[in-house]
This record gives C-alpha cells, sequence and structure tokens, in this order.
C-alpha cells in the first residue's frame, strides 16, 4: 500500500523551483518555447513545455 502525503502549495513550488532550476532551465529555456508553459511532476521529475498547461 503507498502512503499519500499533501504538500502545502509553498513546499510543492519549492520543490517545482529546485527542479527548474537543477534540471529543466537549460532544456526548456529555448526561442521556440517562449510564451509556454513548463509542467513539472515534483515526485517524477518529468516535464513538459506547453502553450496551454
Amino acid at each position: 500500500m503507498q502512503s499519500s502525503i499533501l504538500l502545502g502549495s509553498e513546499e510543492v513550488a519549492r520543490r517545482a523551483q529546485r527542479l527548474y532550476d537543477e534540471q529543466i532551465r537549460q532544456e526548456v529555456e529555448r526561442e521556440e518555447n517562449i510564451g509556454k508553459m513548463v509542467i513539472i511532476d515534483i515526485e517524477t521529475g518529468d516535464y513538459a513545455v506547453d502553450k496551454m498547461g
């Protein structure tokens, strides 16, 4: 059985920012992504870039 832990919005934001800064930024900050959103799974580190989120 997998336990589920609820995180506050500040903790979610902190984890996402850390992943972005350390692993994702260099991959997504490109001209073709200007105006798009980066959606980050804070548990796996997976991410997607999308215009609509």
